[in-house]
């Protein structure tokens, strides 16, 4: 187990680019899976927001995907062609055994990249 810093993360989720990755979401009482087909990583500030929902800075997962909104629901699209993780300055970013976890007062979020699904 290894923590990282924000770099070390966005140069682990870079070298997945081409890759499917599969996340598993925890925020408050809310679970998804979601699986992706990375295309870009990338990053957005937001104007602070009245209740925080939206978060101020954001990771976004670019890419075709398909989320499960809990176990054993039918999939859907991915919205937008992306993922986006709110992050702040509390968070941990983790990595062991080639997943990532990024822990979070919001929640938890557990990334795998594993081999692209052949077209």
């Amino acid at each position: 187990m290894r923590q990282l810093s924000i770099e070390e993360l966005d140069r682990v989720l870079k070298g997945w680019r081409g890759r499917t990755v599969r996340v598993a979401k925890r925020e408050q009482d809310n679970w998804d899976r979601v699986e992706i087909d990375l295309e870009d990583v990338g990053y957005q500030e937001n104007e602070r927001s009245i209740d925080d929902y939206v978060g101020r800075h954001v990771l976004q997962l670019h890419g075709a995907g398909t989320v499960e909104p809990e176990p054993g629901a039918e999939l859907s699209s991915l919205p937008g062609r992306a993922l986006e993780i709110p992050l702040t300055a509390d968070d941990t970013y983790i990595l062991e055994d080639g997943r990532l976890e990024i822990w979070s007062p919001r929640g938890q979020y557990v990334l795998e990249g594993v081999a692209k699904n052949p077209s």
